[in-house]
């Protein structure tokens, strides 16, 4: 069999066709995943310690007897590229597989017949022992919420309801300890703007 001029060039071009692709999706992958990492920030479980505190100090927020209701609210974490930490973290001695990440490679299927059921129950322990340190660990939150108010509030009380509210939205967000958390409240006189 004898290649024709435009055979070969048509090998030729699909052949620099695939490395280019190669090269570039090698090239775009880290700042896809990097961005993606940002992109894609939660807020923790929903019945994680930190998220309970914050929802008893909304509670606190929304009671105050100056304050109409609570406008938008808006919570997400700031854990890309940090390693999550437990609140309670074991002894400097612990071992590593306590670590919040799991790694179990894909078995053959004649290795996993050959798994024994300690092995599995171990192997799951050690998932829901991590699963519940990930739920209460402390991750830096950003909050931030839009306090609607009575519109005959005066100035100072206009402050104080800001900084009561920072408070305890701080303190939910980073516990007892100086935290990275970020909380920023706005207060709003009557509900003009609520959609806003």
């Amino acid at each position: 069999m004898q290649l024709t001029t435009s055979d070969a060039l048509k090998r030729v071009d699909s052949a620099a066709s695939l490395l280019l692709t190669l090269l570039t999706g090698a090239l775009a992958w880290p700042p896809c995943a990097a961005f993606a990492q940002i992109l894609l920030q939660t807020a923790p479980p929903a019945a994680s310690v930190q998220m309970k505190a914050l929802r008893g100090a909304l509670r606190e927020v929304a009671d105050d007897r100056r304050v109409l209701g609570l406008g938008t609210f808006r919570c997400w974490a700031i854990d890309a590229g940090k390693p999550v930490q437990a609140a309670n973290p074991g002894p400097p001695s612990a071992p590593s597989s306590r670590n919040a990440s799991l790694h179990i490679s894909s078995p053959s299927v004649s290795a996993f017949m050959r798994t024994t059921t300690a092995e599995l129950n171990n192997t799951l322990g050690l998932f829901m022992q991590q699963k519940s340190e990930v739920a209460t660990a402390q991750v830096p939150l950003v909050v931030t919420l839009v306090v609607h108010v009575h519109p005959e509030t005066t100035d100072r009380e206009v402050l104080d309801i800001t900084r009561t509210s920072w408070t305890r939205l701080n303190a939910a967000v980073n516990g007892r300890s100086a935290g990275e958390g970020e909380v920023s409240v706005q207060v709003k006189r009557g509900w003009e703007g609520a959609n806003d």
